[in-house]
């Protein structure tokens, strides 16, 4: 992180990679990518180590934690017709 609190460019880069890697929906649907990414970055130093940042990734991210397994669950659901009547 920079001294400001922005990301420094090698994570941008390692974010923007990982949406390469996302958004796997069903079984044979490019079996390169995964079906949910959860990225947090930790604090190193200081009385918040140990803990998330909580800027990143930021609100609009698909890899937010938060939202990690809905999308999990959505996409099992989607696979294997769960919540099916």
């Amino acid at each position: 992180m920079t001294e400001g609190g922005a990301p420094v460019a090698g994570i941008v880069r390692f974010h923007n990679a990982l949406c390469e890697l996302f958004g796997r929906r069903g079984i044979r649907d490019n079996v390169s990518r995964y079906e949910a990414i959860g990225f947090g970055l930790v604090e190193m130093h200081g009385e918040e180590r140990n803990s998330l940042l909580e800027g990143l990734p930021q609100s609009d991210s698909p890899f937010r934690l938060s939202g990690f397994f809905d999308t999990l669950y959505a996409r099992y659901d989607e696979r294997f017709v769960v919540s099916a009547p």
